[in-house]
């Protein structure tokens, strides 16, 4: 019988390479700005109500907005991929974890820039602009002045929900947590291999398991605006490690076929495409029925399972597209997330995580001093605008705040080796 994996050495060069991964970093950072852009406008009160609920309960509308949100897990799956593959390959060439340099790289990393952003905010938000300006935003502004110190700290995830600086940041102390905690998992899986992985894989079930244990206990409906049920199974870290947790095994298997090529055969590439598309379109599709008005129709049992589950379905998705690229079965895929022109936006996904915010706030702001008229061109004027924006804001905050301490990284390493 044939098999459908094979292991062969690479002799040369492999015919796939991890560029993917700057096409999927790249392409999840335009889809927050999607989803922050979707989130504020269909709030935001229309001369046209109707035309924007219309909108709002469409498949075109439902998948752009609550797909878009997706990015969150793709961006969690990356970061244990990587922060597995480097920890791995130090544990192999070292035999052990230098954990001060692990920890200080990513501080002089995320910190400087993250920082900044807080400085800017508190020092000059509000002389920006009139007072109907910081008006409109002192709901997201005026808690940084009281909270700011705990995002420094990366625990904001956890507390103060209602008086959150900047909520997008959640994700942030969330992957610091999880980065803090990573030795844990991965000198164990360094020591055990496959027979730790599992142990992995039980943590990411114990993940899921909560969260649908926590909706079906509190009978929290999806669709409801809950803060209470956004601070549970949303915010914190413990109930969004899964898409972590899968991405350190993937990452695992990366490492471990890192001298090899996985050949695969026909009928294996037909079998994952096929998954992958089917389970891309039940995500779909139970997504348009849960976010609008249909979701009535459905019992409170299936919202527990999807949102305990789709997350990581969604990340398995993923790494079968990175993994064909990765081997050299990606095909146009592969070539498409693998051009080049990626790579500078997946070095300033980061600064524009961090300040895409602000410059929300402030085009909206100045939008919302006429009457709005909603259309669909007009959003999609105000995402591209927002991307264009972020990308010129992440290049001034980048130069000035994140790449001047790689130099200082660098020589702390080189110290510390």
């Amino acid at each position: 019988m044939k098999k459908l994996f094979e292991m062969t050495p690479k002799s040369t060069t492999k015919s796939g390479t991890m560029d993917c991964v700057n096409g999927v970093r790249a392409l999840s950072m335009f889809c927050i700005i999607m989803y922050h852009v979707h989130d504020v406008t269909l709030v935001t009160p229309t001369v046209n109500q109707v035309m924007l609920v219309e909108y709002r309960n469409s498949i075109f509308g439902v998948l752009l907005f609550k797909l878009s949100e997706k990015a969150v897990d793709t961006f969690l799956l990356l970061s244990g991929m990587l922060v597995a593959m480097k920890v791995l390959r130090e544990l192999d060439q070292d035999k052990k974890l230098n954990l001060l340099r692990l920890y200080l790289q990513r501080i002089i990393r995320i910190v400087p820039a993250y920082a900044a952003l807080l400085l800017f905010t508190l020092a000059f938000t509000t002389r920006f602009g009139d007072r109907n300006f910081y008006e409109a935003i002192s709901q997201e502004i005026n808690p940084c002045f009281k909270n700011w110190w705990k995002l420094l700290l990366f625990f904001h995830n956890y507390i103060d929900h209602s008086e959150m600086c900047y909520a997008h940041t959640w994700y942030i102390s969330a992957d610091m947590q999880l980065y803090l905690l990573s030795p844990l998992v991965l000198i164990p899986l360094w020591k055990f291999g496959q027979r730790f992985a599992g142990v992995i894989v039980l943590l990411a079930l114990i993940s899921m398991c909560w969260v649908f244990g926590t909706i079906t206990d509190n009978d929290y409906r999806l669709n409801a605006s809950d803060a209470e049920m956004a601070a549970k199974t949303y915010y914190s870290t413990h109930a969004r490690m899964s898409a972590w947790l899968f991405g350190v095994v993937f990452g695992y298997y990366l490492h471990q076929t890192r001298f090899t090529i996985v050949r695969m055969t026909k009928t294996m590439q037909i079998v994952g495409w096929t998954l992958t598309v089917a389970i891309f379109l039940v995500i779909s599709y139970v997504t348009k029925k849960v976010f609008t008005e249909e979701y009535t129709t459905i019992p409170p049992i299936v919202e527990a399972f999807y949102e305990s589950l789709h997350r990581s379905f969604w990340t398995f998705c993923l790494m079968w597209i990175v993994f064909v690229c990765v081997n050299g079965y990606g095909g146009l895929v592969n070539q498409f997330l693998g051009w080049p022109g990626w790579q500078p936006w997946a070095k300033l996904s980061y600064s524009m995580y961090l300040v895409h915010i602000w410059v929300q706030m402030v085009s909206v702001t100045m939008q919302v001093t006429v009457p709005v008229y909603f259309t669909v061109y007009g959003l999609f004027q105000s995402i591209f605008g927002l991307v264009g924006l972020s990308a010129l804001a992440g290049m001034v905050w980048s130069v000035a705040f994140e790449y001047p301490f790689f130099g200082i990284e660098k020589i702390l390493v080189e110290k510390w080796k």
